[in-house]
């Protein structure tokens, strides 16, 4: 082994740290499995053909004269080839480059025998094997991988050389006796082109393969960059650490504040393979701070028009409209005011928590008074996986379930207050598919290996295995090429699909598929609704669908990468329900006397029986036309049996609303009715309502008879219902005037065992 000190390596000290040894924004290694596909991969890159000046070379001094045999060489044509290159990482920490090769070439020239003049001849000259070794000490300059610091070891035997004359004519079988002098020199010839290669072509291509490896750039709606800190070499495989920078690339639509700042982590990446050829450890603060440029950079700041290019047909909007109390619906608007967070979940799998501390959802409008914003705010969560997109490698957003919290609902008109369950069933039918989709195209980290102009052009990379550790996501990766021949056809199941009968909405449809030859990460999916044309595949899983009233389809297939698709594609059929209850409400007289009164009314459906309609009840109360009216009495969706009593209620003038809800959740028109009370009970507090069926006035619980019908147009219970207040307003007399009789009866007793003569008898 022999040092190298030329101009033809660049030496260096190196100034970076192991890769390993410290805390990474993004750590990448590459293991035994990628070195040796780099290494079947760089021999095709290097040069092979190579020229060498002219020379004249004495072969050996003619006897009993003072003449020489010599080759005069005009021209030297040379191919060297690399049959094969291994990269072994080494416990020193330094890259050991192992090559073989062979040769082959031409000298063309002149001989000149001891005896004769000059013969042109061209020589043929071969090496059958050969081998050399060249260790490298791997670091960072400038940003950049460097492979510094060689050693060279060169195997070029003579016995491997050979050399003959051809077209030298009749003298040709003399010249190939004295040939084989000329063998050290194209040994020496030999190694050092396969040093040259060693030295000048192999290290560039292994430094742009490994970087490639850990090259992070890109714009996807933020913007993102990676700077090389480190690099080192264990038996593991080849280690590097790089810096990320990620933020906001455009400006967003809608005002958001500053986000906050993010505390890098503390603990330092593993990794554990299993065949993979590269792994890539992300920290999670790395992961928030994508999510975070992405949302200031208005990625979740939704508009009416965004929302329609999502999927949200403009039938829908009245539907969203009536939910959130608005006669008229002009646009609707998504906004995230607060910026998301991520934390992982630690395990198998690549899964996150991305919680939207408030997701607001605004719908403008026409209400009772004329213009209104309506708003739901509701804090969210989605359960996510991280993938690998295959083409723009990307580590982008898959989404699996998102969930609701607490709605809060807020209107510029006070006289709209929506039904928080109808507004949290329209935003889990027509909202959060949206916003699935809308996190399910995230791309966190834009392209995280080079896309163009490397050796891996010709492959796909696809995320084989995830897992969560401590502070870090750690994806591993395979690089697979497309076989030359496929004979088998993929097959597609259903990972989602909808309940037989279903109201319209938007519904997000999964698809899983299998196949014998590509893997199925990278496998594309094809989608047919209603009996229409296949759509283009595509490597994304899932489809959002808008659903509108009556039966449909929607099929997909799995298509493999030789083009193949599934023969019997997986097929959903279901209903939709899109034709809305009716309720006719008859009302109480608009003049009512006394505390009392009831309404009655039918509700009717074209698929829910009537005994299944659900009915929700509004009551508000205002002492005169001068005053605001305010709720007193508000129950929730339940089966009703047509009629509602109405007790307890104070002078002034009421409304009374009642909406029905069919099986899937489709709306009536609100029904309303308006009256009057004079000679009522007093006043309630502002604020207060009617107590909940099943306790009476005060609050004390009362039993209920087994078979009560709880609905909600039927109020009965304790003395505290309309239906029975006469009859507990005269029992009530009936227990006072009892026990006065009672209270004298003891005194009459009490006065007569006092008197003196009975005390006598």
């Amino acid at each position: 082994m022999k040092p190298i000190a030329t101009g033809l390596v660049l030496l260096f000290a190196l100034a970076a740290a192991p890769a390993g040894a410290a805390p990474r924004d993004l750590a990448a290694q590459v293991p035994s499995a990628g070195l040796s596909f780099l290494g079947a991969e760089i021999p095709s890159l290097l040069p092979s053909s190579f020229t060498h000046a002219g020379f004249t070379q004495q072969l050996l001094d003619c006897p009993l004269t003072s003449n020489e045999t010599t080759l005069k060489v005009t021209d030297v044509q040379a191919s060297v080839k690399i049959g094969s290159l291994e990269i072994i990482p080494e416990s020193s920490g330094r890259l050991r480059v192992k090559v073989s090769a062979s040769a082959s070439g031409h000298l063309y020239g002149a001989a000149n025998p001891c005896y004769l003049s000059d013969v042109k001849c061209r020589f043929d000259f071969g090496l059958s094997s050969g081998s050399a070794e060249a260790s490298f000490l791997p670091g960072v300059i400038g940003g950049k991988l460097k492979l510094g610091s060689p050693v060279i070891d060169l195997s070029v035997s003579k016995d491997n050389v050979s050399i003959q004359a051809a077209s030298c004519g009749m003298v040709g079988s003399i010249i190939n006796l004295v040939l084989p002098l000329l063998k050290g020199w194209l040994v020496g010839f030999i190694e050092k082109k396969i040093e040259e290669v060693l030295l000048q072509n192999v290290p560039p291509e292994v430094e742009k393969a490994l970087a490639n490896f850990a090259q992070v750039s890109g714009t996807a709606g933020l913007s993102a960059s990676g700077q090389l800190e480190a690099a080192s070499a264990s038996t593991g495989g080849v280690s590097l650490g790089v810096k990320v920078d990620v933020k906001a690339a455009k400006t967003p639509s809608c005002t958001l504040p500053k986000p906050q700042t993010i505390a890098p982590v503390t603990s330092t990446p593993s990794f554990s393979f299993q065949g993979e050829h590269l792994g890539l450890a992300l920290s999670s603060a790395t992961l928030r701070e994508a999510l975070a440029a992405a949302w200031s950079a208005g990625y979740f700041c939704l508009s009416d028009a965004q929302l329609a290019g999502l999927g949200l047909p403009s039938a829908m909007k009245p539907i969203a409209g009536l939910a959130f109390g608005l006669s008229t619906t002009d646009s609707i608007a998504v906004h995230v005011h607060q910026s998301p967070t991520l934390s992982l979940s630690p395990g198998s799998g690549v899964s996150a928590q991305i919680a939207i501390p408030a997701l607001a959802i605004e719908l403008k409008g026409k209400g009772a008074n004329g213009s209104a914003t309506v708003t739901a705010t509701v804090p969210t969560t989605a359960s996510v996986k991280l993938v690998l997109d295959p083409v723009t490698r990307a580590v982008a957003v898959e989404s699996v379930k998102t969930t609701l919290g607490t709605v809060k609902l807020s209107s510029t008109d006070k006289t709209i207050a929506p039904n928080p369950q109808v507004v949290e069933q329209l935003l889990s039918t027509m909202v959060l598919p949206l916003v699935e989709k809308q996190l399910g195209g995230l791309e966190l980290l834009p392209q995280v290996m080079q896309k163009s102009g490397g050796i891996f052009d010709p492959y796909l990379v696809y995320l084989a295995r995830g897992v969560t550790v401590s502070d870090y996501a750690s994806l591993y990766v395979r690089v697979y090429k497309q076989p030359a021949s496929d004979t088998s056809s993929p097959s597609t199941l259903y990972e989602k699909k909808p309940a037989a009968l279903v109201a319209p909405q938007l519904f997000r449809f999964v698809a899983t598929g299998s196949d014998a030859e590509t893997p199925s990460p990278l496998l594309r999916y094809s989608w047919r609704v209603d009996g229409g044309s296949w759509s283009t595949p595509v490597y994304s899983r899932a489809k959002t669908v808008a659903v509108a009233d009556g039966k449909h389809t929607v099929e997909v297939r799995a298509v493999d990468l030789s083009g193949k698709s599934d023969p019997t594609p997986a097929s959903v059929s279901f209903d939709c329900d899109g034709i809305r209850p009716t309720l006719t409400l008859t009302p109480p007289p608009a003049q009512v006397t006394g505390a009392t009164t009831s309404a009655s009314f039918v509700a009717s459906d074209d698929r829910t029986p009537a005994a299944s309609i659900e009915v929700s009840l509004k009551l508000e109360h205002r002492k005169d036309s001068s005053a605001a009216f305010s709720t007193v009495r508000e129950d929730p969706f339940a089966t009703a049996s047509g009629s509602v009593a109405l007790s307890g209620l104070a002078s002034g003038e009421y409304r009374l609303t009642l909406s029905a809800r069919d099986s899937v959740g489709n709306l009536s028109d609100p029904a309303v009715a308006s009256f009057s009370v004079s000679g009522g009970a007093p006043a309630p507090a502002p604020g207060a309502s009617n107590p909940p069926a099943g306790s009476d006035p005060w609050g004390v619980p009362v039993e209920e008879s087994p078979d009560a019908n709880r609905g909600a147009g039927t109020y009965e219970g304790g003395c505290n219902l309309a239906a029975r207040l006469d009859a507990c307003e005269l029992a009530l007399g009936l227990l006072a005037l009892l026990g006065l009789v009672l209270l004298l009866a003891a005194r009459g007793l009490a006065r007569t065992r006092l008197l003196p003569d009975d005390r006598e008898r």
